[in-house]
């Protein structure tokens, strides 16, 4: 695989070409679940008593440039107005990219407003938001959220330090599954 990137960090070009192998040294991809401090990957977690932040971040000596994120949540009776299956949140998803070592925000996706009910996903990712409902309610139904940040123009760049982050702030323990895994591609700095 090759990238190439302007000045500015912008995707020129992504292609694959054979032979290429990748190394953690060199550039790569990046498929990576966002994930609390303990490692923890589903966010159906309860975070009204204190927030429970799940990130990815960018590690040291390297920089990232963040394509699409994937989220997934798994609940019965998935409905526009309702958050998964239960009622609409009171404090909502934020999604935000964060300064690790300042705890400084430095891009709000959602521009002060919060992820509420499931329609909300659709600030961020457009009509690709789709509910899939499963008949009879033999399994949970599944909400899959793709929101291809490189449609907006161009990749989220982040560098050493700089972590794409939700901040649960309600409590989703009621969820089945609630999952979001980053995309994008990686490189050295050093």
């Amino acid at each position: 695989m090759k990238a190439r990137y302007d000045q500015l960090g912008n995707h020129e070009r992504f292609e694959l070409t054979a032979g290429t192998r990748w190394t953690q040294s060199s550039t790569g991809m990046v498929f990576k679940l966002l994930a609390s401090s303990s490692g923890a990957t589903d966010l159906a977690v309860d975070g009204s008593t204190a927030s429970a932040w799940y990130r990815y971040t960018c590690p040291a000596s390297r920089e990232v440039w963040l394509e699409r994120v994937n989220i997934v949540i798994l609940d019965p009776g998935i409905e526009p107005d309702r958050f998964g299956g239960s009622s609409a949140v009171t404090n909502g998803l934020e999604v935000r990219t964060w300064t690790v070592a300042s705890s400084s925000v430095i891009l709000d996706f959602t521009d002060g407003n919060t992820i509420l009910n499931n329609s909300d996903w659709g600030l961020l990712a457009g009509p690709d938001t789709p509910i899939q409902s499963v008949a009879g309610g033999a399994r949970p139904d599944q909400l899959t959220v793709r929101w291809t940040i490189g449609k907006s123009g161009a990749a989220l760049k982040l560098t050493s330090g700089q972590a794409l982050e939700f901040l649960v702030q309600d409590d989703l323990t009621g969820l089945d599954s609630f999952k979001a895994m980053v995309q994008g591609i990686t490189r050295s700095t050093t």
